[in-house]
């Protein structure tokens, strides 16, 4: 815009000033012209500022809008809930009500079915008791001694008396009858008694005195007393004592005494067959007598040899094996010069020999041994010698013995007969435990990669071999403890297994100045373990085992990680407080030595005389098999090895716990800093403090319009955290979903640049 410039000039004229006049008055039109246009483009400016406020306003009014109509809609499907749930609730009422008058009904009903049955008793026992008092009531007395017989009286058929009648006994039954006359019948008919009758004359004679004549009448009756029992009224052959007793009994002509005499010619053909063979047993005998005194006193606290609590866990199956081992070294001389019973011992001794610490195997071993000792001994005793199957010796004839140990199918399995009874009775049985790879990461949001992430335990988590069932249980069943090694025999290999072969195996470096002492034998409090997982947690009655039910999700996802890979177990709902101390340990940082915790439940496995329990890492016992150069079988079943740890395995966790009932709400374990050293989860176990709301404190039953609000409130809280739930798992399946596609999408590109 031109502006001008009014100058101050001496005017000389009438026309000039016209003129300059006119000039100043186009000037200031100009400029007015200039200052409204100036308005008008800064009142256009303005008005498209507020048009594009208004816009944005009208935008965020419809957003809100559609946020209310949104939360209308929940409030109506929430008050239809309500509703619903409020109808439920009349509907369980009036069930409630009605079985609580059927439950008063049957009440009353099992009252008056009582009472009748005791009616029902009592009146029983009065018509039984009256029935019996008729019986007794009709019959004699006991003490009556009387016949049968009529009452005197005429001959008539009126005079007959219709009832039968006990006659007394001073009233003789007949009486025109004297004493010689009923001596006379007597006589005869004690003949034709024994006419009829001849083998019990005199029990006939008896009782035909005893029934023919009345009681006055019979002469002075001889007391019996019977020599076995001491009792009267009968004699020794008629004593029932005597007659069971011998009916019990085998008769004298049977077995006993033709037991007796064939032990006796068995003991005799023994000693001139095989004299030896009760000195056997005689040692066999003596150093069980000695064995089980030795274990008493070992094991006896008030033991004089040793402290009874200075005694390491190793001491007693050293002991032990040393006294085997003693007992096989004196037996070896004797086996050399007894060729008949050199099998039976070479056997026995091979079982000490084979170093097993358990005395309860011993025992077994012991009972075995001497059933096929009293087997071997039957054998000589029908003249049929057992011979050794030896190269020295001649042999004409193999015996069934030496046939079948050149013919077992489990020699290349088993080092010796014990070995493949304890697969087939202990270890053939177990369940096996396979370790699972764990993918930490897909575990980045939890505080489970940094626990591991500063322990050099990555061999544990993967890298694994594919075990096989029998060559893990062929790897237990041939063990031998020999306290700071353990010594296996896998198909003809032997070799041993220490904290520090298994260090080098999985390349781990054992910390210094750690306590070594298994978990097993610790002894925490509970009250140390429960300030770390939390407070929530049930705990047994006996206070020596801590329920595993309401651990959080990340919590549950770390436990599965020890019971598969560190720590095996199968049943994981109830866990003691040495394994709830190794999680408190695995979660507060503290230094553990795994390997020697390995070589310990390795070492407790081959130990174990019980089918019941695990067998555990058997990925790492297949590395070991294969490091020693032992080829597998061709046909050998393979272990199935489950899915990875990942996140699709805390996902199911998180979902389980949010179908199980909870006492409280329980935080995600999430950890507080990045850069701290030991994540911050001792508050995520443990419950959170509920705020005094109706959603987490039920109220008291007198105002049950707040038990309702808080119910609702409750439900949408719920229904919140669902679908907060299912947001997360769905956002972590499209970033994995988009990492696949982009690995795959960049193999595409590297693949096209190779091509061109």
């Amino acid at each position: 815009m031109e502006r001008g410039f009014m100058t101050i000039a001496h005017v000389e004229s009438s026309d000039e000033l016209n003129l300059l006049v006119r000039d100043l008055g186009e000037h200031s039109d100009d400029e007015s012209l200039g200052l409204i246009e100036e308005s008008d483009a800064e009142e256009d400016g303005s008005t498209a500022n507020l048009q594009e406020k208004y816009n944005s306003l009208l935008e965020k009014s419809g957003e809100y809008t559609r946020v209310a109509k949104v939360a209308v809609r929940k409030m109506k499907k929430a008050e239809e809930d309500y509703k619903s749930l409020l109808i439920r609730y009349k509907e369980a009422k009036c069930e409630i009500e009605t079985l609580n008058g059927e439950l008063s009904e049957t009440y009353t009903k099992v009252r008056f079915l009582e009472s009748e049955v005791v009616q029902a008793n009592a009146r029983v026992e009065r018509v039984t008791t009256k029935k019996l008092d008729d019986v007794i009531s009709s019959q004699k007395s006991f003490l009556d001694k009387s016949g049968l017989g009529y009452t005197g009286g005429g001959s008539s058929s009126g005079n007959v008396s219709k009832g039968v009648k006990f006659v007394k006994a001073e009233a003789p039954v007949v009486a025109n009858l004297t004493g010689e006359k009923l001596e006379v019948e007597e006589k005869k008919n004690l003949v034709n008694q024994r006419m009829l009758n001849p083998r019990n004359q005199f029990a006939d004679r008896s009782e035909s005195r005893a029934k023919s004549r009345p009681r006055p009448q019979r002469g002075p009756r001889g007391t019996y007393v019977c020599h076995y029992c001491g009792f009267q009224g009968h004699t020794r052959p008629n004593c029932q004592k005597l007659r069971a007793k011998n009916s019990a009994t085998p008769q004298r002509s049977g077995g006993p005494r033709n037991d007796r005499r064939i032990w006796a010619g068995d003991q005799s053909r023994d000693q001139n067959g095989d004299p030896g063979m009760m000195n056997v047993m005689k040692m066999i005998s003596a150093f069980t007598n000695c064995l089980e005194s030795f274990s008493r006193r070992f094991e006896s606290p008030n033991s004089r040899t040793q402290s009874y609590k200075e005694i390491t866990p190793n001491t007693s199956d050293v002991r032990v094996n040393k006294v085997f081992a003693l007992f096989w070294r004196l037996c070896r001389g004797y086996v050399k010069s007894r060729a008949s019973v050199a099998p039976s011992l070479v056997i026995f001794g091979d079982l000490f020999a084979s170093g097993r610490s358990s005395r309860e195997v011993h025992s077994e071993i012991f009972a075995a041994q001497l059933a096929t000792y009293s087997r071997m001994s039957r054998r000589s005793y029908r003249g049929k010698d057992i011979i050794a199957d030896e190269s020295a010796t001649p042999v004409a004839k193999k015996t069934r013995l030496s046939s079948q140990a050149s013919q077992d199918p489990n020699e290349d399995r088993f080092r010796l007969p014990l070995n493949s009874h304890v697969y087939s009775n202990v270890f053939d049985k177990s369940t096996t435990i396979v370790e699972r790879v764990v993918e930490f990461n897909t575990l980045g949001t939890t505080f489970i990669p940094r626990i591991f992430e500063n322990r050099d335990w990555a061999n544990l988590f993967g890298n694994f071999d594919d075990p096989m069932d029998e060559l893990v249980k062929e790897f237990f069943s041939n063990a031998t403890d020999l306290g700071p090694e353990l010594v296996f025999w896998v198909r003809g290999t032997e070799f041993s297994v220490t904290p520090n072969s298994i260090a080098d195996l999985l390349s781990i470096t054992r910390p210094q100045n750690v306590n070594i002492t298994p978990y097993d034998e610790r002894n925490p409090e509970v009250g140390d373990i429960l300030q770390i997982l939390g407070y929530d947690h049930e705990v047994s009655s006996a206070g020596t085992s801590i329920s595993t039910a309401k651990f959080a999700p990340e919590l549950t996802t770390l436990k599965l990680i020890m019971f598969t890979n560190l720590y095996p177990l199968s049943n994981t709902t109830f866990i003691n407080l040495g394994r709830a101390l190794f999680l408190c340990d695995l979660i507060t940082g503290a230094p553990i030595d795994i390997c020697a915790h390995i070589y310990y439940i390795l070492r407790k496995t081959a130990c174990r005389s019980a089918a019941r329990e695990v067998i555990p890492f058997c990925s790492l016992i297949m590395k070991l098999i294969l490091r020693e150069g032992i080829t597998p079988p061709a046909d050998g079943k393979m272990l199935t090895r489950q899915r990875p740890i990942s996140l699709l395995t805390l996902q199911a966790s998180r979902s389980h716990s949010s179908k199980s009932p909870r006492s409280a709400h329980i935080s995600p374990v999430t950890p507080s800093a990045p850069d701290s050293e030991t994540p911050a989860h001792t508050t995520s176990t443990s419950r959170a403090v509920p705020d005094a709301s109706p959603a987490t404190i039920p109220q008291a039953p007198t105002a049950p319009h707040t038990d309702r609000a808080g119910s609702i409130l409750e439900h949408i809280q719920k229904r919140v955290d669902e679908l907060v739930a299912l947001l997360y798992s769905t956002n972590n399946h499209v970033q994995m979903r988009l990492e696949t596609m982009e690995n795959q999408l960049d193999d595409i590109q590297r693949k096209l640049d190779e091509s061109l």
